[in-house]
């Protein structure tokens, strides 16, 4: 599971605003900027984190969770 740290870095890495995240996650921005404070795995519920998560891959981020926790930008494909 993504952790709080990620979410403010993919954030940040699409220069993208909270608002705008509400909008495509259909999660408060409460909520949003609660998870983010969460060094590690947000405490809120899990369909929130998920719907965070998959809102922000579908703009392009790729969550790393091997030896080292962070978030890339995927390659552009055209096809």
């Amino acid at each position: 599971m993504i952790t709080g740290a990620q979410i403010r870095a993919a954030r940040e890495l699409l220069g993208m605003k909270i608002s705008r995240l509400e909008e495509l996650s259909g999660v408060s921005e409460v909520t949003i900027r609660r998870m983010e404070k969460d060094f590690g795995v947000p405490r809120a519920r899990s369909p929130n984190v998920d719907a965070v998560e998959r809102a922000l891959v579908a703009q392009g981020i790729r969550f790393i969770d091997d030896a080292e926790v962070g978030v890339a930008r995927k390659k552009y494909d055209p096809n």
